[in-house]
Formats: structure tokens, sequence, C-alpha cells
């Protein structure tokens, strides 16, 4: 890339983070339609809901889902293994 003409263009880094999904418990337990957890099912990061309390379903905001999926799957995780705090 030694030879003229060149061309840039300004890029700004961004994702849309769905904050809708399956509702859930604070063990990441998926909730049925009478908020009662099923047995084995699971849900961490974009799938999971109520983040929010159901108020915005979706944002513009670089990085936000990244720092949920990883707290999320850590607990999601953790139950499923039966361990506790």
């Amino acid at each position: 890339m030694d030879k003229a003409p060149f061309y840039a263009f300004v890029r700004q880094a961004g994702c849309l983070t769905p904050l809708g999904g399956l509702c859930v418990n604070d063990d990441m337990q998926v909730l049925d339609e009478e908020n009662q957890s099923i047995a084995g099912l699971y849900a961490a990061g974009n799938c999971s809901g109520n983040f929010f309390g159901g108020f915005v379903q979706r944002m513009a905001c670089p990085g936000f889902g990244v720092g949920r999926a990883i707290l999320t799957g850590r607990v999601a995780a953790k139950r499923a293994l039966g361990v506790q705090y």
C-alpha cells in the first residue's frame, strides 16, 4: 500500500443488544408462564430476559452484552452444577 490514492472512513464500534428474552430467576433458571422454574433449563447472556424489568427491548451499547454474558453465564453454569455461593 505504497501508492496513492488512499481512502479512509470513520467507523464507530456499536452493537444492538437485545434486552428481552426468556424470563429467568436469580439463579438464571428459565421460568414458565406461572413464574415457576423449569428444572434443568437455564438461560444466560442475550437469551435471558427481564434484565431491565421489561422496559427496554433493545439498545445500541458497545460491549454491554459481553459483561452481561460473562456474569449470567457464570451464574447459570454454577447453578447447573449445583454450586452455591
